[in-house]
Formats: C-alpha cells, sequence, structure tokens
C-alpha cells in the first residue's frame, strides 16, 4: 500500500517511521521547506550550538521517552536551574513564581491583571472544546494570556494559543474546569485533598508508624510543611532534592523520586539515573527510594524489575 504524507514535521516525521517498521507501506513523505523538522531545528555557528523553535518537551507521557529509545536517543534532561524560569517584558526580566506570594510582589502580571485572576473563581465554565486562548481569556484574562501562556504554548508546541485547542494541547487544565467549576477551586481542594490523604496524626497519637508527606509541586512551601507532623517528607521527581534535603534540616528523611518515565530508557541509562538519585539523597537522615508516580501502565515489566535488582545493588555499596 502507498502511503502520502504532507508535512516533514515531528508528527509526520513520527508517522513515517511508524509505518516503516511495517512491510506492507511504501512511504512518501513531502515537505514545501528545504529541510525536515517543522518547527524543530539546531544551527551551529561559529561554535554556538542554537535551537529554534520548540526547545523541550514534557516527559509525563511515556511514548515520547518510547520513541526517543526506539531511535537510540538520550534526551538531555534539563538542568535544576531551568527550574527558575523568566520571561522578558517590559524591558527586563520577570522570574515565574513559585508561590502566592511572590505572585503577588512580581511586576511580570499588572495589579489589574491579578485582580482580572481573582475573578476565574465565579468565571463560567466554557464549551467542551476551545482555543487555548479563547479559554484562558475568559477564565484569567488577557494579560495573562499574553504574558503567562503565550510563552508556554510557544515553548512546548512553537504554536499560536489562538489555533491552539485547549483540550488536546492542554487536556488537565479542561478537565479542572469542568470538574471544579474553576482552576483556583480545583487548586485549592486538591491541596486540601493531599493533605488529608497524608494521614498526619495528632501530638498525643500513640500509633508509632511513620507518616510520609508527599510534597508534590509544593517545593515553594518546603520550610511550611516542615511543620505538618511528618517523619519523612516524599520529594517529587520534578523537585531538586539536594535543595530540599538542604531547606528541611536533618530532621527528615526524605522519600526521593525516580522519574517514571526514565524506565523506558536501555538499562545503562536506568541505571546510571537510580545511581544518580542515591547519590542525591546520600546526605538526608533516610531515604526511601521510588518512583515518583508509580509504574506507568505501559512500561517494560523488565526493566521495572531491573529497576529493583540495582536500587538493592546499589544501595549495598
Amino acid at each position: 500500500m502507498k502511503v502520502v504524507i504532507v508535512g516533514a514535521g515531528i508528527s509526520g516525521l513520527t508517522t513515517a517511521y511508524a509505518l516503516l517498521n511495517s512491510s506492507q507501506f511504501d512511504v512518501t513523505v513531502y515537505e514545501a521547506d528545504s529541510r525536515p523538522g517543522g518547527k524543530i531545528w539546531s544551527d551551529k555557528t561559529d561554535g554556538f550550538l542554537c535551537e529554534k523553535g520548540v526547545n523541550g518537551f514534557l516527559d509525563n507521557k511515556p511514548k515520547t521517552l518510547q520513541l526517543c529509545g526506539y531511535l537510540g536517543l538520550e534526551p538531555l534532561k534539563s538542568s535544576d536551574n531551568a527550574r527558575r524560569r523568566f520571561i522578558f517584558s517590559s524591558g527586563k526580566l520577570n522570574q515565574l513564581s513559585e508561590s502566592p506570594l511572590s505572585f503577588l510582589k512580581s511586576d511580570l502580571i499588572s495589579w489589574h491583571g491579578k485582580l482580572r485572576i481573582i475573578y476565574e473563581l465565579i468565571a463560567p465554565k466554557g464549551p467542551e472544546d476551545e482555543t487555548v486562548a479563547d479559554f484562558v481569556i475568559r477564565r484569567l484574562g488577557k494579560e495573562s494570556l499574553e504574558k503567562l501562556i503565550d510563552p508556554m504554548c510557544s515553548g512546548i508546541f512553537a504554536g499560536d494559543p489562538y489555533k491552539m485547542s485547549i483540550r488536546h494541547c492542554f487536556p488537565r487544565i479542561k478537565e479542572l474546569e469542568q470538574n471544579y467549576g474553576s482552576l483556583i477551586r480545583a487548586m485549592i481542594k486538591l491541596q486540601k485533598e493531599r493533605r488529608k490523604g497524608s494521614g498526619v496524626r495528632g501530638q498525643g497519637s500513640e500509633d508509632k508508624t511513620p507518616i510520609i508527606y508527599f510534597v508534590g509541586e509544593c517545593a515553594g512551601l518546603l520550610e511550611e510543611i516542615k511543620t505538618c507532623g511528618a517523619d519523612v517528607i516524599g520529594i517529587d521527581w520534578r523537585i531538586n532534592i539536594d535543595d530540599a534535603i538542604k531547606r528541611l534540616g536533618s530532621r527528615f528523611s526524605v522519600q526521593g523520586n525516580l522519574d517514571p518515565c526514565a524506565l523506558f530508557l536501555p538499562k545503562d541509562k536506568i541505571r546510571e539515573r537510580i545511581k544518580e538519585v542515591l547519590n542525591r539523597a546520600s546526605f538526608a537522615r533516610g531515604h526511601i527510594f521510588n518512583l515518583g508516580h508509580g509504574v506507568l501502565p505501559e512500561t517494560p515489566v523488565e526493566n521495572v524489575a531491573a529497576m529493583v535488582e540495582m536500587v538493592h545493588r546499589l544501595s549495598r555499596k
């Protein structure tokens, strides 16, 4: 069967690669530009490497890392310094806020824009699907779209928020609106559920079972979390565990997590990732090794078994 694919961007090339794995198809890819790659490409000029278009991808979808593994590629994990993100606006770099207080102090969004965000609590629900721009303007205001969401869309999708589908590009955000009626309300309720689910015991409890509190995406609140009554603080794989241990102090053990998508890599690379987590957590009072969010459904079972054996072996050294 002959198949013609129009466009040699990441989607077109991935489709061609998948079809070429079967001998049933004769595949031809057409591209209007002088080079393949679409929005993604690199230039080496005068000794400098310049990345153009999309500069990274989120690794919370195992299919992407699976594809990298098939192609023999190992993605370069972003530096922990990259967690501090800046947006150039009004002639200067503005750091993206990591907490509500820092957001209020930030000059990136005007006070009018900040007040408009509060309106999100009573903004009406939208249709089942709409553009990212329509969704953000309705819920957070146009200033938030231009200064917060548009740069994010460019960095991840190299796309136009006025043409992108919120349901397909940011399904979780749309789901929160539909389930809770408000993104702010959803964040508050989810935080309460996490605290409730942590099983924090009262001061007079006789139960000696250690209590583990999972930090999740609350890295900016580590100092406050220290007072929650937990014995062990679970550090999400997206949080710098070195920094977390320093901020928590010597009283706490930590549960330092491996990115679950790492289990789609070759075994030698998995071993490197495990060793890195163990080394970083070695300065804590105690350490529980585990995956950031459990085993993803399509994870190769043999890689999970290998991970357990590697952790046991490396921990004995």
